[in-house]
């Protein structure tokens, strides 16, 4: 009845590994792999029931993310046997049988029975598209920046040059001018100025995103800033 009792559990933890979509794989106390779930041989590509311990890192052209080959001892499950511990967050690159080369995240932890070692089992997923998609962003974001930079640099020099020649008017550099032109004049001037502090804050906002630039708020006169902000519209 006990060895029956034990059969249905092991045929109930088979079912349940077999219908996970992560990956997992199983090691004894001496780091054999003993179980491959169904999911694990659909990230990697191909049957792996009978690939020898010895020889997975091969089979599998596994490599470090940063393309160190790695040895067996450095896997995320052995890790976690010989440190006894939990090994998270580990990430790892394979080789398919089409050639295409994926990448992996996993997490190891230590199996304790009667507080002896066990074994180790290590869950994981192909995140190699969540990779392409962080890569794809980090490339529009730095494009993005530099698009701000040129912009602002190219709306800058038109901008300078209307305050300036507004200033030339308003000093009667070119002749006098009379009081109503002067005061549309000003209006110019003050549009301008605005426009050069939003042009500003667009490139202050890539510069935020960037982490080169640090909010310092400052006090100001809030019925100024209506004034203006009436004159304008």
């Amino acid at each position: 009845e006990r060895n029956a009792e034990l059969a249905a559990r092991v045929a109930e933890l088979d079912a349940v590994l077999d219908q996970m979509g992560d990956g997992v794989l199983i090691a004894d106390a001496d780091g054999e792999f003993v179980r491959v779930n169904a999911a694990a041989e659909r990230i990697y590509g191909r049957p792996l029931a009978g690939v020898p311990t010895a020889r997975w890192t091969e089979v599998m052209q596994l490599r470090a993310t940063s393309g160190r080959p790695l040895a067996v001892d450095d896997l995320p499950l052995r890790r976690a046997l010989r440190e006894r511990r939990v090994v998270e967050g580990a990430e790892w690159t394979a080789q398919r049988p089409d050639g295409a080369r994926i990448r992996i995240a996993g997490t190891a932890a230590p199996l304790y029975d009667g507080g002896e070692l066990a074994g180790a089992v290590l869950v994981f997923r192909d995140v190699t598209e969540r990779v392409r998609l962080v890569e794809r962003a980090q490339e529009a974001t730095a494009m993005k920046t530099r698009f701000f930079a040129q912009m602002s640099h190219e709306l800058r020099t038109p901008i300078n040059a209307i305050l300036g020649y507004g200033n030339l008017i308003a000093d009667g550099l070119a002749g006098e001018i009379p009081p109503p032109a002067l005061q549309m004049v000003e209006r110019i001037r003050r549009s301008g100025r605005h426009l050069l502090e939003l042009v500003n804050d667009v490139l202050d906002i890539s510069r935020l995103e960037a982490g080169k630039v640090s909010v310092e708020p400052t006090d100001f006169d809030l019925v100024e800033l209506a004034r203006d902000t009436m004159t304008t519209v």
